[in-house]
């Protein structure tokens, strides 16, 4: 997930859901369900990263 935020254009090819999604189907023993990462548009993350807390 973070190569493809760092490196969209690299990471084009990267689909991190499906990769979750598959780990889970093939090695957990529940069903994936929730919310595991969110994205921020830059705006977000800047007003985050500037908050000082």
């Amino acid at each position: 997930m973070f190569a493809k935020w760092m490196y969209p254009q690299a990471f084009a090819d990267l689909n991190p859901d499906q990769t979750l999604q598959t780990l889970f189907e093939r090695f957990q023993p529940v069903p994936l369900e929730g919310t595991y990462w969110v994205k921020l548009t830059a705006e977000q993350a800047h007003q985050v990263s500037s908050r000082g807390d």
